[in-house]
């Protein structure tokens, strides 16, 4: 086994792509799937992206060349996630984890070799915890009030609507900006290889989307992925979100996938027909 650093660029080369392939290849056995593909791909293609987050990104290979692992951040910077199921990668990410100071490691709490092996260790659980739900039915009704405009972004796109929507809709209180720089990061987060305009809807209504969701899903796979889901302030418990997770769920099934899932233990999700399958707990040096 041997360790390389992740290339410093956003560029979609074909170690990002080896990357998400492998990840992908795991997620479909059922392991690690807290972190499915499309959050490695989001990370990358998100809009405040910088190259310094690359910087601690480690990639597992054996002898073969052949990814085995993968050690990465997220927002929460002290926060690492890992995808492997092999043991001595596990083994290097703790020694790494425990030689790195203020890391904290994301660890699923159906991993039970890396569990028994943090024992002998000084990480202690948090009360910081991540949650995948998966959909119990393969429909979603909803109703459409009259003056809204239920379509995917295949149909039309504004990149202007489009950056509003994710402001607004995930409470930014500072002052939106539309320069030219802004609306190009906005627009390289549906810009990535495997994201597609037919898997995101918006709810239009009076000029501006009021409701946007995607689901990342990849031909011949078996699970797709709600990210992001957001109703902007006005709108919302109006039905514009379930709207536009219902045209999702429908198109991503339509096209193959047996299982929809979200990363979330919220309620409104559990009233579409969510349940909680898989956890995650963050553990910390005591």
């Amino acid at each position: 086994m041997y360790v390389r650093d992740y290339p410093l660029n956003h560029l979609y080369h074909d170690i990002f792509e080896s990357i998400r392939t492998f990840i992908e290849k795991l997620n479909e056995s059922h392991i690690s799937i807290n972190y499915h593909w499309s959050r490695w791909e989001w990370y990358i293609a998100r809009a405040d992206a910088s190259i310094s987050d690359l910087e601690n990104i480690r990639i597992y290979y054996n002898d073969r060349d052949e990814i085995i692992g993968v050690l990465m951040l997220e927002d929460e910077k002290d926060v690492y996630y890992y995808v492997s199921d092999d043991i001595e990668v596990k083994d290097d990410i703790l020694g790494y984890i425990l030689d790195t100071p203020m890391a904290k490691l994301m660890i699923e709490d159906n991993d039970l070799d890396m569990l028994e092996m943090v024992k002998e260790t000084s990480l202690v659980k948090t009360d910081y915890i991540e949650h995948m739900a998966r959909l119990k039915t393969d429909h979603i009704d909803f109703s459409l009030s009259e003056g809204f405009n239920l379509h995917d972004l295949n149909e039309s796109y504004d990149v202007r609507k489009h950056h509003l929507c994710l402001w607004k809709g995930f409470d930014h209180k500072d002052k939106i900006s539309y320069d030219e720089a802004s609306l190009h990061l906005r627009k390289r987060q549906i810009s990535s290889p495997h994201f597609k305009k037919s898997y995101a809807y918006v709810m239009e209504k009076d000029d501006q989307y009021a409701a946007y969701t995607s689901i990342w899903y990849k031909d011949s796979t078996n699970i797709a992925m709600l990210e992001p889901v957001c109703t902007i302030p006005e709108f919302r418990r109006m039905g514009m979100a379930r709207a536009t997770i219902s045209k999702c769920v429908e198109q991503a099934i339509k096209d193959g996938a047996k299982e929809i899932i979200v990363g979330s233990n919220k309620v409104f999700y559990k009233h579409l027909g969510f349940e909680v399958f898989n956890t995650a707990t963050v553990y910390k040096k005591s």
